[in-house]
């Protein structure tokens, strides 16, 4: 079975708003910062990212521009390979939702809400998960699986 684009980008939709209902859910319903509730492999907890991936510091206009940009060159991507390469379309959709996901979350609330706790460190979001998937798409998905 082979996916979409159309399919793929609809899918992101869903989940990027759902994540964004998530996110506005552990704002106002999770303790602050720093409890968490779970155990030590996987919690769910309030985690404010004011930086970039990892918690790496950047001034967040930068960081909103460079995401701009970066959406930009995405939509490019996506706008020429949506009929000649699919796959290529399919997974820059993914970076692209998740992205805009996370630029809502900066532009709003100056910060990009994470709620998926690992290992009581790495704090993530569903936009995250779409941004990683669609990498890992573009990386892996023009090589035909052998099963």
């Amino acid at each position: 079975m082979r996916l979409k684009p159309v399919s793929v980008g609809l899918v992101a939709a869903v989940v990027v708003v759902l994540d964004e209902i998530l996110k506005y859910f552990a704002l106002i319903r999770l303790p602050e910062e720093g409890s968490l509730i779970g155990n030590k492999i996987f919690a769910v907890g309030l985690h404010k990212n004011f930086g970039i991936a990892f918690n790496m510091p950047m001034n967040m206009t930068l960081v909103i521009v460079l995401t701009i940009l970066l959406g930009i060159v995405f939509g490019l991507i996506i706008h020429r390979t949506y009929k000649t390469a699919p796959r290529i379309a399919s997974g820059s959709i993914l970076v692209l939702a998740g992205a805009l996901g996370n630029l809502f979350d900066r532009i709003i609330y100056g910060f990009t809400v994470d709620y998926l706790i690992f290992f009581t460190r790495s704090a993530i979001n569903l936009s995250d998960v779409l941004i990683v998937i669609g990498i890992v798409w573009l990386i892996f998905g023009n090589k035909k699986m052998k099963v």
